[in-house]
């Protein structure tokens, strides 16, 4: 069972069974983690993180407070069973996260595996810019197939550019990874002394071979967002901190061309804008938020997780996420540059909120909190 999680995480972002391709990737989650919860054996008996630890109590809270309502009577069943069904959704990406965190499949092992899903990813992007998308034939066969936009969008298997941007962008760095393979040329005149002297060459491999496909992909899904977070991870991995940070005004820059300057006049500032004033309007909701599932519209997201959070569990959500944030292990280079690119999509996108980049999100997480206690123990 030790390749049961990994295996999870590679079926996710095809998991089709459902009304539509977020609730069947949402199932195929669901599903996964009853499988892991009682399949997975446990390798080793890590602690959490504080701030992981402080915030499952919190929601455990939620929860807990929901049922109350509904027992009293103070909620209606239909607001109740969403809320519930949002802290489920939380719970069992929880169980992913442990799956991982207290797992023994090598960060090499899931690196490869992330760098595969991804790879086919871009690819089902590209061919579908070219009318050549094979998932859409392929579910003709068994149910009828309606698209919110048009087919020949870049989106993979993940319903929409914006996610298949950000599951792209916050891959990138594990495509970053170099080897070296020894080739030894036999020269035609023999050297009896040092037979192999200036007869070895090295020659790269790896998954940076597949660093064109990505950034080909990424690009034609034309996501604002993801592509200026992984231009400032990108740079902050291969230059340093410094340059990261003077990085950071060309991608302000490309935000502020497609949106043709007007940036606080962009509709998701309203958005943002909007959230702040009604949840900061009495001292219960800007202390605790509106609750897990609470939805800012019908059918509109915040496009912002910190917003979001801040939105559901208000305060105290949104300190508890920072908390982590600003205290996460930066020791491992490669797995610090991928959570510097999901913090900044995280800006303009609810990648926690799509199930293929949420249980990204979460592997990274693990993997970054296994780093630090596999050093500790070392």
């Amino acid at each position: 069972m030790k390749y049961l999680a990994a295996i999870c995480f590679a079926l996710i972002p095809f998991g089709f069974w459902g009304q539509n391709i977020f609730f069947g990737q949402a199932n195929t989650l669901l599903l996964s983690a009853m499988f892991i919860l009682f399949l997975c054996e446990q390798d080793n008996n890590y602690k959490l993180n504080g701030w992981i630890k402080i915030f499952g109590v919190y929601l455990s809270c939620w929860m807990s407070f929901t049922f109350l309502m509904i027992f009293l009577g103070r909620w209606p069943q239909a607001l109740s069973m969403t809320m519930i069904e949002s802290v489920f959704f939380v719970f069992a990406g929880m169980t992913f996260f442990l799956a991982v965190y207290r797992g023994s499949l090598s960060l090499n092992a899931w690196s490869n595996i992330i760098c595969i899903v991804a790879t086919i990813q871009a690819i089902l992007g590209i061919l579908q810019t070219q009318g050549l998308d094979p998932i859409v034939p392929f579910l003709s066969l068994f149910v009828g197939v309606i698209g919110q936009m048009d087919f020949t969008t870049p989106t993979g298997t993940l319903g929409n550019q914006n996610f298949l941007a950000a599951f792209l962008a916050i891959s990138l760095p594990f495509f970053f990874r170099i080897k070296w393979h020894n080739i030894i040329i036999i020269p035609i005149e023999y050297d009896t002394v040092c037979p192999w002297k200036d007869h070895e060459i090295k020659l790269p491999y790896g998954w940076f071979l597949a660093l064109p496909i990505i950034i080909y992909a990424l690009i034609l899904t034309r996501t604002t967002t993801a592509i200026g977070a992984a231009i400032v991870g990108s740079v902050y991995y291969f230059f340093g901190r410094k340059w990261a940070l003077a990085s950071v005004i060309p991608a302000f820059i490309l935000y502020a061309v497609k949106y043709k300057g007007f940036i606080l006049s962009n509709a998701r500032t309203e958005y943002w804008l909007d959230a702040w004033k009604s949840t900061s309007h009495s001292w219960q909701t800007l202390i605790f938020g509106w609750g897990p599932g609470i939805t800012w519209h019908p059918g509109n997201m915040l496009h912002s997780e910190y917003v979001n959070t801040f939105f559901s569990f208000g305060l105290i959500g949104i300190a508890l996420m920072m908390g982590y944030i600003f205290h996460v292990y930066k020791m491992n280079k490669m797995l610090f540059t991928v959570f510097i690119i999901l913090c900044i999509d995280m800006l303009g996108n609810h990648a926690l909120h799509i199930t293929p980049t949420a249980v990204l999100i979460i592997i990274i997480i693990a993997l970054i909190e296994r780093e630090k206690k596999d050093l500790k123990c070392q």
